[in-house]
């Protein structure tokens, strides 16, 4: 049986720039919705889309250092 390996370390190079971007998307609209919640005096609702701003955030910063290291 082989073992699958779920932490993201095989993915392509092709495959890790799409995350990237993806990521960049969702921090973006994370962003401006928590603005929106902010300005609609929601609390719940901008201190959850700060939550999403910051794990897409940090997503982003691990792709961008395993895009960044040389490839084997």
């Amino acid at each position: 049986m082989t073992r699958r390996d779920y932490s993201g370390q095989n993915l392509s190079r092709r495959l890790m720039r799409n995350l990237l971007v993806a990521n960049v998307v969702i921090s973006l609209l994370a962003l401006a919705i928590g603005i929106a919640g902010i300005y609609v005096d929601e609390k719940v609702f901008w201190i959850s889309m700060l939550a999403v701003l910051f794990v897409s955030i940090s997503n982003i910063v691990v792709c961008w250092r395993r895009l960044k290291r040389p490839q084997d």
